[in-house]
């Protein structure tokens, strides 16, 4: 058991340790800050990380927007295992998240998707009513928004003039549209007043092509991919 120092102490002794304990805790905490965070039920602290354990709602009634972030170049990150964000509307023409890039000058992207997975897609747009999984539209300033079609996986739509494009696919070596169907048509053209198909360009077909007589031969045989049904029109062409 060790002693115990009864010894009287002046005033001016007990204050001058007090002090120099609060001295000694003001220089370890300059020296070494701790992380200061905000836990369930407190304030949120700016310049640190905020842990909680349960979900946090803002919610503000009376005005149009609810929270506001800012930022020199990026305004709001955030990170999820399942979704990064995730965004809902509750109005009949509302939007569950809303993109815009207002710089009339520049080449913004309102929404911009990208996917580094060897099976992932940089932007995905589903309909679970029968209605429209991606809608495009390229507009005027005074354009109003066309219907949705049904039932359409991708639509786009531009009327400005006769030089719009409502879908424009492009491929240095590849295929710049591709359309592909395993009973239906892998791709349709239609026009009511104008030109349905318009190529610029050679143009192959799979069941077209030359065939040789062989010599002293009165015939050649030719087999059409997909087979020819009885009442089928075969044109030839004789050179």
């Amino acid at each position: 058991m060790s002693d115990i120092d009864n010894t009287p102490r002046s005033r001016r002794a007990i204050l001058g340790a007090a002090l120099g304990g609060v001295a000694a805790s003001v220089a370890a905490s300059l020296g070494s800050p701790a992380a200061a965070e905000a836990a369930n039920g407190g304030p949120v602290l700016l310049g640190t990380d905020n842990d909680a354990t349960a979900t946090t709602e803002i919610s503000a009634t009376g005005v149009a927007l609810a929270m506001q972030v800012t930022g020199s170049t990026h305004a709001l990150q955030a990170s999820g295992d399942w979704s990064g964000l995730s965004g809902q509307a509750f109005a009949v023409n509302g939007l569950g998240v809303g993109g815009y890039s207002t710089n009339a000058s520049g080449t913004g992207r309102g929404v911009y998707g990208v996917t580094s997975g060897a099976d992932g897609v940089g932007v995905l747009g589903v309909s679970n009513a029968n209605s429209t999984g991606v809608f495009g539209l390229s507009i005027g300033p005074a354009g109003t928004l066309p219907p949705n079609p049904d039932k359409v996986g991708v639509f786009g739509s531009a009327t400005q003039d006769s030089s719009s494009k409502g879908v424009y696919g492009k491929s240095s070596a590849g295929t710049g549209v591709q359309g592909e169907a395993t009973s239906g048509t892998g791709v349709r053209a239609s026009a009511s007043t104008g030109t349905a198909l318009a190529v610029s360009g050679r143009a192959t077909f799979t069941r077209s092509g030359r065939a040789s007589v062989p010599a002293n031969n009165r015939y050649v045989d030719v087999t059409v991919p997909g087979g020819l049904a009885p009442t089928t029109l075969v044109v030839a062409t004789l050179e």
